[in-house]
């Protein structure tokens, strides 16, 4: 019963709801039989939607004739996130997304299906980096419509992610970058952690910086706190990486108009956001009936498009326009594309440098400059020596009222898997010396067969030979020696 609205749901065979019908017009009653309910698609215009994905790409210049032919084309982008859904705009073309490991808490569940993001936010953010619903600046097509996703999953339906696990993530990445025709160019990491541990020793910060000098543009997340962390979020606040924050651009190319979102996280000075790209009010692809979709469904645009706002967002938005970039030219360096993104981007009249870094990205302009001449960054490398505790900040993963806490990760203790790791190496060195050994038995053996060769054919062309005395017996003592 629907008492508060004076109505009633029942089931009933199909064959008998007119005989219903009929009985109940009688009596003052009206019987309607269930319908598929569906949003109305026909009310959205992206032309005039300031976060749709087509005036998105027209303010980060985007979507010029020459921007337009860049569409990510043979460039694989790792999203690290809460996996990828096959839903229109990412199921459209064979292949689109690639799945590598689920490590999130979902994969222990028979009732969550592998690789499917039940969350919502990776599949949000995979739409950004490369939709494909038709032409570049389609309703669904993101900023580089033709690239590759490779789907790692870490957080389950709840959001729920360690930073044990995002590490695992980020280095099976760099592991695995050119397995079976991947070509992993790009690593997006739209989530960041409030730790305040140097990225001098965090760990989190040095998995990051790991893939950076493995050839993977990583491109993260400046953060969602405003001006009241202080500082940007871990790993944005490694200096070698892309750190990205929110931009208001109004869907227009011009920045004089743009702000910088509230939430965008601010720099500290010295550490502040590279560019910053539009986040606030992002429509992207839907993921119907994930938790976001679920618990929002105020957010929803269309049956197929959701709307979002965050630096996670902006982060997605540069990923896409990275993998333009390396389209264009496939031998540029992590750093040569981050002097490339800053050096043309467009500043934003009044805004902080702490918020803004070098300004709006602009893809037109960074395709038309020329590359530069694979500048080496400058400054400290992260050691990740710290604490993994630290790395997490002020969030704990809970599981039966127990937090995660300390150097634990949801595998063990890191102290553990520091062991298994030294015992694997000591493992590794002995092969290594068993198989030298084994190449200069094989040496030996082939120096040995040279001799005999000789021997006979000295025989052959009747040579005399030293007679048995103290000459045959160094002959032998230098074999026994090559043989020792």
């Amino acid at each position: 019963m629907l008492n508060g609205i004076g109505a009633a749901i029942a089931t009933v065979p199909a064959d008998r709801v007119h005989d219903l019908a009929d009985t109940a017009t009688a009596e003052g009653v009206h019987v309607s039989p269930d319908h598929e309910l569906h949003l109305a698609d026909s009310g959205w215009d992206s032309s005039t939607d300031t976060g749709s994905l087509p005036r998105t790409a027209q303010s980060v210049n985007a979507t010029t004739p020459n921007a337009s032919q860049a569409t990510g084309n043979g460039v694989d982008v790792a999203v690290v996130d809460s996996g990828i859904s096959p839903v229109t705009g990412l199921n459209t073309t064979p292949n689109k997304v690639v799945n590598g490991p689920d490590i999130s808490f979902d994969s222990q569940s028979k009732s969550k299906g592998a690789y499917v993001d039940n969350y919502g936010h990776g599949t949000h953010i995979a739409g950004i980096i490369a939709g494909n619903g038709g032409a570049k600046g389609s309703d669904y097509s993101g900023l580089a419509p033709d690239a590759r996703l490779l789907n790692v999953k870490v957080a389950d339906a709840g959001g729920a992610v360690d930073v044990s696990q995002v590490i695992a993530a980020l280095d099976w990445v760099v592991q695995h970058r050119t397995d079976n025709g991947l070509n992993v160019r790009v690593l997006n990491l739209s989530f960041g952690t409030d730790s305040s541990q140097s990225y001098v020793d965090d760990p989190l910060a040095y998995a990051a910086e790991a893939a950076w000098r493995n050839g993977i543009v990583v491109v993260t997340a400046a953060g969602n706190h405003g001006t009241d962390l202080g500082h940007l979020t871990d790993p944005a606040v490694d200096p070698f990486v892309i750190a990205v924050g929110s931009d208001e651009a109004k869907g227009t190319a011009d920045p004089s108009d743009d702000v910088i979102s509230d939430f965008s996280s601010r720099g500290d000075g010295t550490r502040n956001p590279d560019v910053v790209a539009p986040g606030r009010s992002i429509v992207s692809l839907r993921d119907p009936g994930s938790y976001v979709d679920t618990n929002y469904p105020q957010a929803r645009v269309t049956n197929k498009l959701f709307r979002g706002s965050g630096t996670s967002q902006a982060t997605g938005v540069v990923s896409g326009l990275v993998a333009d970039l390396l389209q264009q030219r496939p031998t540029l360096t992590p750093d040569q594309v981050k002097q490339l993104l800053t050096q043309t981007a467009s500043p934003i009249p009044g805004a902080d440098v702490r918020a803004q870094g070098a300004g709006l990205v602009n893809l037109d302009a960074a395709l038309a400059a020329p590359t530069p001449p694979n500048p080496a960054q400058v400054g400290t490398a992260s050691a990740g020596a710290g604490s993994l505790d630290a790395a997490r900040g002020s969030l704990r993963l809970v599981n039966n009222g127990v937090a995660l806490t300390g150097e634990q990760d949801i595998m063990g203790s890191r102290r553990q898997q520091l062991e298994r790791r030294d015992v694997e190496r000591q493992q590794l060195v002995r092969l290594e010396l068993v198989r030298l050994e084994l190449e200069r038995i094989q040496l030996v053996r082939q120096q040995l067969v040279g001799l005999e060769l000789v021997r006979q054919q000295l025989e052959r062309q009747q040579l005399v030979l030293q007679p048995v005395g103290e000459h045959d017996d160094g002959l032998h003592e230098h074999e026994a020696q090559v043989l020792s």
